[in-house]
């Protein structure tokens, strides 16, 4: 279980990762529209869970960057 997980977050598979879940996601939208149209929904959400979080990170970023400049 460990090489498992310590292969899965090495710096060099990520790109791999990526490209794999891009594949993935191509061939089930293919394959299975009926099964990829009901995880819309899910997808909604998680995007909307992504822009919820970059106003508050952007704004964290810029208050740092501020506060350290004096």
């Amino acid at each position: 279980m460990k090489g498992i997980l310590r292969y899965l977050v090495a710096e060099e598979n990520t790109n791999k990762l990526v490209v794999a879940g891009i594949v993935l996601g191509i061939l089930f939208g293919w394959l299975l529209p009926e099964w990829a149209l009901a995880q819309k929904a899910l997808g909604k959400a998680f995007v909307s869970f992504l822009k919820m979080l970059v106003v508050p990170l952007v704004f964290a970023s810029v208050y740092v960057a501020i506060s350290g400049l004096g």
